[in-house]
């Protein structure tokens, strides 16, 4: 494999991401809004479960304002209805600037990949006011429990295969003890690590246990070969997760990931590291 250059990327041209432009309003309006554009929904296997999302208004009332709220669409392929249910409209009490409706989640149909569901704000019974155009979407996904205990601790981690990294003269993970904690969320692992030690340092990295499988959150460590595309690591196809099983050992692991997905500097590229816990 030819050496590659790697160019730090100095700068980021700030973009916004709303699907649509915010209406005009003045201020003897009021305007309605998602108070997020973006939610997670965790669903629980065999329990299933719900989220909280709020709808804010900019101005206060003496009565009640009620929202009617509209579901768009889902990635569901098929029987979507069949997975979640949800609160069809949203009250802002009298003098208060939010109020919340509940979408609710049950693992009919749900696989290791999220599902992504979208709701806007249809009408409301308020007068002289504007709802906003920006539409939520709702990221719903499977978790299954995972023990306190289960892959924490003080393990080693050492590159099985990678490509960028070692035909740069580096590694893609940094050799050597890491400390594995439970978090941010109850099925995620973090540690922090050298990720391509010799150019860009130490990183947080996350993984989370889908349910039997291992899934990489996404490492952008800023660079580039190619001037345009980030050089990246992201999760592999469920097909090609690497698995783990509650009921057998920690001891050793072998996760599967991608690297350079965007093909930055010529991937992408199946790559693996190995986690082998310190006894």
């Amino acid at each position: 494999m030819k050496k590659i250059v790697f160019l730090i990327l100095l700068a980021f041209v700030a973009i916004s991401c709303d699907k649509t432009e915010s209406p005009i309003y003045d201020q003897n309006q009021t305007l309605v809004y998602f108070v997020e554009n973006e939610v997670r929904l965790e669903v629980t296997q065999g329990v299933g479960g719900e989220v909280e999302i709020e709808v804010g208004a900019s101005t206060l009332s003496n009565q009640d304002r009620e929202v009617q709220i509209e579901f768009i669409g889902s990635t569901f392929e098929e029987n979507e209805n069949e997975n979640f249910d949800f609160d069809n409209s949203v009250v802002i009490p009298a003098g208060e600037y939010t109020g919340s409706f509940t979408v609710s989640g049950v693992d009919t149909n749900l696989g290791a990949d999220p599902e992504l569901l979208e709701f806007s704000l249809l009408s409301t019974t308020a007068e002289n006011t504007v709802l906003n155009s920006v539409d939520i979407e709702v990221s719903m996904r499977l978790i299954c429990p995972i023990p306190d205990d289960f892959l924490v601790g003080e393990y080693m981690i050492e590159d099985v295969a990678g490509t960028v990294g070692p035909g740069n003269g580096t590694e893609n993970f940094a050799s050597g003890q890491i400390t594995i904690e439970t978090g941010p969320a109850s099925t995620q692992r973090n540690f922090n690590v050298g990720v391509l030690p010799a150019f860009a340092g130490e990183f947080n990295v996350v993984l989370d246990l889908s349910c039997g499988l291992f899934v990489l959150e996404d490492v952008n460590v800023g660079l580039t070969c190619d001037g345009e595309n980030s050089y990246i690591f992201t999760a592999t196809t469920s097909d090609n997760a690497s698995t783990y099983d509650l009921g057998g050992s920690d001891e050793e692991f072998i996760i599967n990931y991608i690297e350079d997905p965007q093909g930055s500097c010529g991937g992408p590229f199946q790559s693996s590291f190995r986690l082998t816990k310190v006894n």
